[in-house]
């Protein structure tokens, strides 16, 4: 089947407030924008919103990402295509021409190079635990998860960033490639880079990598931000996410760059109220 032909779903996720959520800059009509929050969808009518089933409830914020990430096969099993794409990646033009390479190339996911040409397995976990993104409590499992990949082979594989992942739907190993990813994330330390190309290896679900990184300039995606985390100010609840959202779509439209340009003199006033406030008090 052809992409034209096929139904296919842009989804992405985003609990406790933790990303400040983009609208695409270009829509692909036909394609739906599924959006799996605690909060109600931005403003606009691009994201339709969706729960998690009851069972993720009492999931903290990581683990409700990483179900949503790693459960199309449960959460939209209507479609033939997904893509997957973190609260914090802004959609720029359309992907169609991704959608068409990755059907050619017959692998059910299709993932992206690491930004660090040649990185492994051992890399990533020697590196999460230097730089805290594995917490000091966790460092003794990540340090037995590292011994047990060297054990299997699993060190020296790749690793690739997955924060944008495409997959087709209906195929039974992928399916269960999905479910061991994600028992396996969470015996260890919850970081998915490293745990996917060794189940990739050992079930032999072939995988379509493309040789170029999102975060690198392109016409497709961009990293509009790190994670925001807990505590964003939104005094003014979806208007005040479409004040910071102008922010980064300014240069895309032009009801983004009047929402700016009229706010900015609102934002230098505040700030100016808080540094001399605080100096008074």
């Amino acid at each position: 089947r052809s992409g034209s032909d096929l139904k296919i779903a842009v989804y992405t996720c985003t609990f406790r407030d933790y990303d400040l959520l983009l609208p695409p800059i270009e829509r692909v009509p036909g394609w739906d924008y599924v959006l799996f929050s605690d909060q109600p969808a931005p403003l606009g009518r691009t994201w339709r919103l969706r729960e998690l089933p009851a069972e993720t409830k009492e999931f903290d914020q990581a683990k409700s990402n990483r179900y949503a990430k790693m459960h199309p096969h449960k959460l939209l099993p209507e479609y033939d295509v997904t893509i997957y794409v973190d609260g914090n990646i802004q959609l720029l033009g359309s992907t169609e021409p991704l959608v068409a390479e990755f059907i050619e190339s017959g692998a059910p996911i299709g993932l992206f190079r690491h930004s660090v040409d040649g990185k492994t397995v051992e890399d990533e976990i020697l590196d999460g635990i230097r730089i805290g993104k594995i917490p000091v409590d966790l460092k003794e499992t990540a340090q037995r998860q590292l011994s047990i990949y060297k054990e299997n082979g699993w060190a020296n594989l790749p690793v690739t960033e997955n924060a944008i992942i495409f997959r087709r739907g209906g195929i039974p190993e992928l399916d269960q490639l999905m479910e061991a990813w994600w028992r396996e994330t969470f015996a260890w330390t919850r970081r998915d880079q490293v745990t996917l190309p060794g189940l990739l290896e050992d079930t032999g679900v072939p995988a379509y990598v493309w040789d170029w990184n999102y975060n690198t300039s392109n016409r497709y995606f961009r990293r509009a931000y790190n994670h925001l985390g807990r505590g964003r100010k939104r005094s003014f609840g979806l208007l005040s996410d479409a004040i910071q959202a102008s922010h980064y779509r300014k240069d895309h439209s032009w009801i983004d760059a009047l929402l700016f340009s009229a706010t900015r003199p609102l934002k230098t006033l505040a700030r100016i109220a808080s540094k001399y406030g605080r100096k008074i008090g």
